[in-house]
């Protein structure tokens, strides 16, 4: 197998976007640095790894990949195929420790704990009283939830709510997909678990 100078198969480039990508950009002139980022270490509550291409024309200092901004404690080292069976460690950012950043963690709690609450309505399962239940199966449609907007729970509890909502007062499209009855059976069984 004839290998190029980024290490990998020749004929890779036409199915690998980030080869094919690095290639391209080499051959007109850009010095490239793949790195991967993940979300959760800028502020997002959810782990999303994602590529980026650094680039910068040869002769032109290539920037920095970014610092985290917000605290990781699940992000760890990254491991990429490099050749047909080996392995090898590829970092992410500098060689600091990658679950760190000068801000806490966003956790989903910080994101969605002013959004209204609602339950489903599953086989028998008891939503806490007063709160809304809707029923949760394929037969009852394609969306599960408030549909028209309603108003928040409550003000915004952290810095994170209140850059989603700029000035909103109401949440809009605060539903979602039905669910098939195995897993509403283990939704309902956690929900009773987390209560108890």
């Amino acid at each position: 197998m004839k290998r190029d100078r980024d290490g990998g198969d020749e004929s890779e480039g036409a199915k690998n976007f980030a080869v094919a990508g690095i290639r391209g950009l080499r051959e007109i002139g850009y010095q490239v640095r793949l790195v991967q980022l993940d979300s959760r270490s800028f502020g997002s509550p959810q782990n999303r790894n994602r590529l980026f291409l650094i680039c910068a024309r040869r002769g032109v200092p290539l920037p920095s990949t970014p610092e985290p901004t917000h605290a990781n404690p699940e992000l760890e080292v990254n491991r990429f195929a490099s050749g047909s069976k080996s392995f090898k460690d590829f970092y992410v950012g500098s060689q600091g420790d990658y679950g760190s950043g000068p801000f806490p963690a966003v956790t989903v709690r910080d994101a969605i704990s002013d959004l209204p609450r609602f339950e489903y309505n599953h086989r028998g399962y008891a939503a806490p009283r007063g709160m809304p239940t809707f029923d949760a199966n394929r037969a009852t449609g394609d969306r599960i939830g408030f549909l028209e907007p309603r108003p928040y729970d409550s003000p915004a509890c952290n810095d994170y709510q209140a850059r989603q909502r700029k000035e909103a007062m109401e949440v809009e499209n605060h539903y979602t997909p039905p669910w098939t009855p195995r897993i509403l059976d283990m939704y309902v069984t956690f929900a009773v678990q987390r209560l108890d």
